[in-house]
């Protein structure tokens, strides 16, 4: 059977005797025949659907909260328990002061670090050079001809870079490209020499192409290189 019009007004009204005032929409959800969505989708709203009915809709106004005064400041306030963010956040710091931020220093020298491990920047690229300088050539050694020292000459590059080296030709003073040479030879250590002592600071010198040949081709005297 289609549900008309007429069905829902007297609906509406046989709420109203229940109650002796003109039903809420909470009201009617407990006490009606139908679904207030029913209403809405035939008047609009339920509020037009009062209006169809009694003329007048449900103004019932919630109850007027407490007045109650600011735990920080005293001011009344309908809040809980403060009057402002401000209140309650001075409150707090109050009551629960904050941890004081931990400082994360270096292990090794004491300096303040941000670092994820225990140590500064420093100390860890230290401690990696030293750690790299203790194995020996042999543990780096590749089959390829172009890549067999490679890891060496990284290596070298970050000894020069960690002690400043300046990166100039130490010939000619050139500081546009240069190169980073052993003034010995890596093939001219025997495999089981440690990488520290190939890449010490006395057998590591910059040079610019030109004298870098020369010193490839034996032109320069090494001990020069080394007694500058």
């Amino acid at each position: 059977m289609p549900i008309t019009n007429q069905m829902l007004m007297n609906d509406l009204l046989e709420c109203y005797k229940k109650q002796d005032k003109i039903p809420s929409l909470s009201f009617y959800k407990q006490h009606g025949q139908f679904h207030p969505c029913t209403y809405i989708r035939r008047f609009g709203s339920w509020n037009k659907s009062l209006l169809l009915c009694f003329n007048e809709i449900n103004r019932e106004k919630p109850p007027l909260l407490p007045v109650r005064k600011c735990l920080f400041c005293g001011k009344e306030t309908k809040n809980p328990k403060f009057c402002s963010s401000s209140c309650a956040g001075s409150y707090n710091n109050k009551k629960y002061p904050k941890r004081k931020k931990y400082v994360k220093k270096c292990s090794k020298c004491g300096k303040k670090t941000n670092r994820s491990t225990n140590k500064c920047k420093q100390c860890y690229v230290e401690d990696k050079i030293n750690f790299f300088g203790e194995k020996m050539i042999s543990e780096f050694y590749a089959t390829a001809a172009r890549h067999k020292y490679q890891k060496i000459r990284n290596h070298a590059h970050r000894v020069a870079k960690f002690h400043n080296v300046p990166k100039k030709c130490k010939k000619c003073e050139y500081n546009i490209h240069v190169d980073l040479c052993h003034i010995k030879p890596i093939g001219s250590f025997g495999k089981n020499t440690k990488i520290k002592i190939v890449n010490s600071l006395n057998n590591l010198v910059y040079l610019c192409k030109n004298h870098h040949w020369e010193l490839d081709h034996n032109v320069i005297d090494k001990d020069q290189l080394t007694a500058q």
